[in-house]
């Protein structure tokens, strides 16, 4: 797949469907809406977010993948 890459406890994911500031906002408040994720930060320039993920119970990396097809940016 290439799309999730671990890097302690961050995962960063390709979306290439986030072109601008405004789907930076959207996939942000996706992905901070998943229980398990601390932080998330979009990059539109490089169609890619790193999610912090909680110590103790970190987010699936499917689930995450599933609530972005959800929004309409799928990681492909």
């Amino acid at each position: 797949m290439g799309l999730f890459k671990k890097k302690g406890e961050t995962l960063t994911i390709d979306v290439p469907g986030m072109h601008c500031a405004n789907c930076e906002r959207r996939v942000k408040v996706i992905l901070e809406s998943v229980p398990g994720v601390s932080s998330v930060k979009p990059d539109a320039a490089s169609r890619s977010v790193v999610v912090g993920l909680d110590a103790t119970k970190p987010a699936n990396e499917q689930t995450l993948r599933d609530e972005l097809a959800a929004g309409g940016y799928p990681p492909e």
